[in-house]
């Protein structure tokens, strides 16, 4: 009897063993499984979170007297007593706008900010200032102007990357020297300075500066000087395109403008 009894406690113990082995070893290959699952889903929401570039710039403007207004003064005094304070409030209104770039991969939208506390002056002239969007297959500048709208397809330019180097807002980034040229003549009517990063590899840039393999956080053009005061990487809403107008190339609305300046 004593020894059924032993055999039994032994039998049943070791059945007990080799259940609570199973168990514990179907359980840590379930803890194993999930968190390799895990660790996968992780490193899969990191790549595409890398590879969607997504986010926006904030830019200032620490502009310079507008070019026409400038020439005036420079080559003639009695006008520019007649004019210097419509020249003098764009300069202050110019500097006072601050704009941001949305990007989301190849698409971007360069735009003046809105504040609901806008004097009347600063509205209108954020209302005129235009959107610049630009994706793979556009390039463009929507405003309205002389009370009608215009799609301005923007001249690509062509760019002489250096190596001088700086920091801005803790990225690296390299200088080059830009041209847009007159189509036919390849006479050059713009010329532009920036500052990109290739830590950010999207050829995005505000005021229309674009096409360098890289962001570009600082640029100059004209009495116009932008640089970069906050960059944000995280998930932006659809980038939309302006309203559509008439299409016109820069050097015609560029010379549509100057001509409506001088009547």
């Amino acid at each position: 009897m004593g020894t059924a009894i032993l055999y039994y406690f032994l039998s049943t113990s070791a059945i007990i063993n080799t259940v609570t082995a199973h168990l514990l070893g179907s359980f840590h290959f379930h803890i194993f499984s999930v968190m390799k699952l895990l660790k996968n889903f992780l490193l899969l929401f990191l790549f595409n979170f890398s590879s969607a570039q997504e986010g926006s710039v904030q830019y200032r403007n620490d502009a310079e007297l507008d070019l026409y207004f400038q020439e005036i003064k420079d080559n003639d005094s009695i006008e520019w007593e007649r004019v210097k304070e419509f020249g003098n409030l764009k300069l202050k209104i110019d500097k006072s706008i601050r704009h941001k770039l949305f990007f989301k991969n190849e698409k971007a939208l360069f735009k003046p900010i809105l504040n609901e506390n806008d004097e009347y002056l600063l509205k209108l002239s954020k209302d005129k200032s235009g959107h610049f969007y630009k994706d793979n297959a556009e390039n463009y500048f929507f405003v309205n102007k002389r009370f009608k709208n215009f799609n301005v397809q923007l001249a690509p330019i062509e760019w002489e990357i250096t190596s001088d180097s700086k920091q801005i807002l803790g990225y690296e980034c390299l200088k080059a020297y830009g041209n847009k040229n007159n189509e036919g003549t390849h006479k050059s009517f713009s010329r532009i300075e920036a500052w990109f990063t290739n830590e950010i590899e999207l050829s995005h840039g505000p005021y229309g500066i674009n096409g360098l393999p890289g962001l570009i956080l600082e640029a100059h053009k004209g009495s116009y000087h932008f640089y970069a005061e906050d960059l944000k990487i995280e998930l932006q809403e659809s980038i939309s395109k302006p309203t559509t107008g008439e299409i016109i190339n820069e050097f015609n609305f560029n010379k549509l403008m100057q001509s409506s300046v001088k009547q």
